[in-house]
């Protein structure tokens, strides 16, 4: 059993000329396998065009009332099959005028007599490339909506990352309010600076440190990854102790290292040379290289940070 081919729909062909002629191109022309469509006159020419988009016009210059030029400009103006292709027949010697005229309404003039298999040849291959045409006017219109619609999503998109972007540095920044004062309340209560503690409040004291901190990383963790699907992360590079970095990150790791049971090495030559860099970024990476270290460390283990120069 054959498989089944859709085929393409068939191609309109308006035929414009005298009554007594349309009989011999249909003729001439139903090998095509085209909707041949007749008209007698311009004006039925023109209704015909209203109803229905051509792949081609075949019309005769000397119709009656609208000649076969004024027919085919009307309908150019009036938008109706305005790409279709035009062949226009003649009885008359083609002049520079009569050539002029054809090829600047999108046609071509074909005297008569003419063989019928040039006619033919000639009628196929507006039909393909008037079909073609149209497969590419339909293309790039499909394409021209995508883009539209690619371009009102991206709208859509900037205006939610603007919206989350705001939300969050609103949220950032009510969360870290209080949680820089709870941090530096912990500090002062931890170094005694209010007086004495007992050691269990110690311990407490030292919870809540350690919990604010993180928390307040979060925040910021939380922020700096909104700032980066934004592309808005900003770096602030200073000149940096290498030493003092190492000791800052060693203090924010090691109650978790404590918590842990894991022993905490730090070793940092105080003659390393200074490095330009954004140090709360390296900061981070530090903790976090660190807190990771920790976390799949087991209990009773040790993790050892060591800075030196290389080269």
């Amino acid at each position: 059993m054959e498989a089944f081919e859709p085929r393409e729909p068939r191609a309109n062909v308006l035929l414009a000329d005298e009554p007594a002629r349309l009989g011999e191109l249909e003729e001439t022309l139903a090998p095509l396998g085209a909707r041949l469509i007749r008209a007698s006159c311009g004006r039925e020419a023109l209704a015909q065009l209203k109803r229905r988009e051509h792949a081609l016009f075949i019309i005769a210059v000397e119709l009656t009332g609208l000649d076969g030029f004024e027919t085919a400009r009307i309908a150019r103006e009036n938008g109706t099959s305005s790409r279709a292709p035009v062949i226009f027949l003649t009885a008359r010697e083609p002049d520079g005028e009569r050539l002029a005229r054809a090829s600047a309404l999108g046609g071509e003039l074909l005297k008569r007599p003419f063989p019928a298999e040039a006619l033919r040849a000639k009628a196929r291959m507006l039909i393909d490339l008037s079909r073609r045409s149209a497969l590419l006017d339909g293309t790039r219109e499909r394409l021209e909506r995508r883009s539209a619609e690619l371009e009102r999503a991206l709208a859509a998109a900037e205006r939610e990352s603007e919206l989350r972007s705001r939300f969050l540095a609103r949220i950032s920044h009510e969360l870290r309010t209080p949680l820089n004062a709870i941090i530096g309340f912990s500090e002062l209560l931890g170094q005694e600076t209010l007086g004495p503690l007992a050691p269990k409040q110690k311990e407490y004291v030292a919870t809540v440190l350690e919990s604010g901190r993180h928390l307040l990383e979060v925040v910021n963790d939380v922020l700096d990854l909104s700032r980066l699907q934004a592309g808005k992360l900003e770096l602030f590079f200073e000149r940096t102790s290498v030493p003092d970095l190492v000791a800052s990150a060693r203090g924010i790791a090691a109650p978790l290292a404590e918590k842990q049971g894991i022993a905490l090495e730090v070793a940092a030559s105080g003659e390393l040379p200074h490095l330009n860099v954004d140090p709360r970024r390296i900061r981070e990476v530090l903790v976090n290289l660190l807190a990771n270290a920790v976390k799949f460390t087991p209990r009773g283990g040790r993790v050892s940070l060591a800075a030196r120069a290389g080269g």
